[in-house]
């Protein structure tokens, strides 16, 4: 049987020889590594540190490429969204942070795609590492309560991770679920036993958050490897998984009331546990595994409502289950009004400032409508929407075009990351989060074809 990661790549190099991560790759891993641990990079000063790295990365790949490698048509709509911001923040400057942020996506996505596709998958593998520490560094923070990993609120913990904000830690943990499920779904050696326990981890990293945005966006991408992989191997690779990772999240269960104590006991025999489970039905039928799905579900509910206790559940049932909220809708409202006051050009970069009513008898000023397309909406314009939605089109196009030369798990993989990142981003304001979009761009540049010069 051949490996299906080794497949020739458009310039007529054997993708699979070397899975070797070199110069430009190990500087591209080292800024993401800054990126996500320092709060996703989104305060100016850390996303100065990463700066540097990405630079490095960037030389050394312009240092060896051809012509026909660059990614033009990324270079044209990026380029356009860029000036754009930079046009309409001419006085404030802030039109410089949207600009840097395209300029780093297309720059990891020109990155990625000079590599061959052996380094393009190892590099993949390097990332869902990083995923697996954030999940963590979430889940220390809910079991130990600290502050600087999780954040309580609504009577909850939630796990806010290194990047310091639950729905964006979901935003980033989602879509590196989804790729590693995509890979299982065809893997059959000793290494998919190490995938399953990556995927566990940030699983349970994912769940940790308590995001309802980003349980919807993961679903989505579950949906796009269904069709594209099937049923049964998506059912085979999954249900291990889920299993595990709801083991270990009971076993988290009694952290999350905010008014309780850490039981970091629990949680870590909770995560053990998980992973010792998922080793253990891997292997098993379909059969026996939809046995398990029954007997599993029958467990949790009795051990969910027995170590979580009622209070703690009707919060859970209150504000994280439930999909209206209040907040949001009047965000989405106000940012529908500023919009209207200034339908071309927008308020400006940076300059967006939304007055809703709170419910309370109060009027709140927000910045983030947690809708990135209405947010660019409101600071750019409606012409600021077209332009991005023309760059993500190309991201798209050019994505789907790569993918025919990938093999199928992998090209599977990248589609459900891609689509979890598009549609959560309805839902939050994770391109705000530049460790997130860069995230995103990796993927991207592991499906943009080579040496087609798109």
């Amino acid at each position: 049987m051949s490996d299906p990661d080794r497949v020739a790549d458009p310039a007529g190099h054997r993708a699979g020889s070397s899975g070797v991560l070199r110069a430009p790759a190990l500087a591209l891993l080292v800024a993401l590594a800054a990126a996500v641990t320092a709060q996703g990079a989104f305060y100016p000063a850390d996303q100065r540190l990463i700066a540097l790295p990405l630079l490095v990365s960037v030389v050394l790949t312009v240092a060896k490429i051809r012509a026909t490698v660059m990614p033009w048509s990324l270079l044209v709509s990026g380029g356009l969204l860029a000036a754009w911001a930079l046009l309409l923040g001419e006085d404030t400057g802030d039109g410089a942070g949207i600009a840097l942020l395209v300029a780093g996506v297309v720059a990891v996505v020109m990155v990625v795609a000079s590599m061959g596709q052996a380094e393009r998958v190892a590099l993949t593998g390097a990332v869902v590492a990083l995923g697996v520490a954030v999940a963590c560094s979430g889940w220390w923070g809910v079991a130990f309560h600290s502050t600087e990993l999780a954040l309580p609120g609504q009577g909850l913990w939630r796990a806010s991770t290194t990047l310091t904000y639950a729905n964006a830690a979901a935003g980033l943990l989602g879509p590196l679920a989804l790729f590693a499920l995509a890979r299982l779904t065809t893997m059959v050696s000793r290494e998919r036993q190490v995938w399953l326990l990556a995927l566990v981890v940030v699983v349970v990293g994912l769940g940790a958050t308590l995001s309802r945005a980003g349980l919807i966006a993961w679903g989505c991408g579950v949906v796009v490897i269904l069709r594209r992989q099937g049923f049964q191997p998506v059912f085979s690779a999954m249900v291990p998984v889920l299993l595990g990772a709801g083991v270990a999240l009971i076993g988290l269960g009694p952290s999350f009331a905010e008014g309780g104590v850490a039981r970091p006991i629990p949680a870590a025999m909770g995560l053990v546990a998980g992973m010792a489970a998922t080793l253990t039905v891997a292997s098993w039928s379909p059969g026996r595994l939809a046995a398990v799905v029954v007997a599993a579900g029958l467990f949790a509910g009795v051990a969910v409502v027995g170590g979580m206790g009622g209070d703690t559940l009707g919060r859970l049932g209150d504000t994280r289950l439930s999909f209206s909220s209040t907040d949001r809708s009047e965000m989405f409202h106000a940012g529908i009004d500023s919009i209207s006051k200034d339908p071309w050009t927008g308020a400006g970069p940076g300059q967006g400032r939304l007055r809703y009513h709170q419910g309370n008898g109060k009027f709140v000023e927000a910045r983030f409508v947690h809708n990135e397309y209405l947010q660019i909406g409101v600071e750019l314009g409606v012409v600021g929407v077209v332009l991005l939605l023309a760059m993500i089109g190309t991201l798209a196009w050019g994505a789907k075009k790569g993918s025919r030369l990938l093999p199928g798990n992998i090209a599977c993989g990248v589609g459900a990351a891609l689509v979890a990142l598009g549609v959560q981003a309805g839902f939050d304001f994770l391109w705000h989060i530049p460790a997130i979009p860069l995230v995103g761009a990796v993927f991207a540049g592991v499906a943009w074809p080579r040496g087609s010069g798109t």
